[in-house]
């Protein structure tokens, strides 16, 4: 799925027995969450990789034709995003750029997902992948003079934490440069 031109993440999630599965899966079937891409594009890769026989659920329908012109409905979900917001707090050295919160930024949104201030977006975390905090905390060596790095996270911007945020494994996190505001101490 990640060849498909425009998806930046997927998950593929197997119910391998006879019963319907607690999330509605039927028996015997594959369920595909991806982020971004044609939904044709996508329908057509999954009936070209999937196993005979095992029948793709979700809530995206395409039809597409084999090599003989025979139709097929192929299903598969897209991701739920989960908007993630960030707090961070610098404590800068006089080495600190002009342009530091920019590049901080930069580097978290690269880390988590998203689009950066100049329409990049950068893929990040993959679906079902939880959001670390130390890994935040971490980007502050990507960016030089910062002697303390205070980060805090949320996915609605009223609950903050500076632990990590756990993602279901058809969600993935994302961000974007408007989402993280970055307070500048001496």
């Amino acid at each position: 799925m990640l060849e498909v031109t425009g998806v930046r993440a997927a998950a593929v999630v197997e119910n391998y027995k006879n019963v319907t599965d607690s999330d509605g899966r039927p028996p015997k079937s594959i369920e595909i969450y991806v982020l971004g891409g044609d939904p044709k594009e996508i329908a057509e890769a999954i009936f070209e990789n999937k196993a005979g026989g095992i029948e793709p659920y979700g809530n995206q329908t395409e039809t597409v034709k084999d090599d003989a012109g025979f139709e097929h409905i192929v299903r598969f979900s897209y991701a739920i995003e989960v908007p993630i917001q960030l707090r961070m707090t610098v404590v800068r050295s006089t080495s600190f750029p002009s342009d530091g919160a920019s590049l901080l930024k930069t580097a978290a949104i690269k880390y988590i997902g998203g689009e950066d201030e100049d329409g990049i977006i950068y893929t990040g975390l993959n679906l079902g992948m939880p959001v670390i905090h130390s890994a935040l905390v971490a980007v502050r060596t990507e960016v030089e003079g910062i002697t303390d790095l205070i980060v805090e996270l949320s996915k609605d911007g009223t609950t903050w934490t500076e632990g990590n945020i756990a993602i279901a494994p058809h969600q993935v996190a994302q961000t974007s440069f408007d989402k993280i505001s970055v307070v500048i101490q001496s």
